[in-house]
């Protein structure tokens, strides 16, 4: 009687950390979908055909004499604010973009070639 309650103990633990595994798999791999939207996100607001258009995102690189932006600005846009609010997640996702990059305290980020002339 009581090795049989022993193995069902046994069991139950096992399928609980199976459990436990499959959770920590889908959390992971819902922060990776979050990167990757957010990198995709900021790499269209810093992109050309958008910055050609987009007034407001133009005159704040333009005001910065290095044209670094915070990352305070962009968690203020709705866009962002339905992805995260988290600006150190923001700096995670943009390090290895091709379109921007962080400075070195990463709290602030501008385009690697400097905007080209309107098409």
């Amino acid at each position: 009687m009581e090795t049989e309650s022993g193995n069902q103990e046994k069991v139950m633990e096992e399928e609980s950390t199976e459990k436990k595994k499959e959770v920590e798999k889908k959390k992971r791999s819902r922060v990776k979908q979050v990167l990757a939207d957010i990198a995709k996100q900021v790499d269209f607001w810093f992109g050309d055909a958008n910055l050609h258009k987009d007034r407001f995102l133009r005159e704040q690189i333009e005001k910065s004499r290095d044209g670094y932006v915070d990352i305070s600005l962009l968690v203020s846009f709705n866009k962002m604010k339905k992805l995260t609010t988290d600006g150190k997640l923001i700096a995670r996702a943009l390090r290895s973009s091709a379109v921007v990059e962080l400075d070195l305290e990463g709290t602030r980020i501008r385009r690697k070639k400097p905007l080209g002339e309107r098409p």
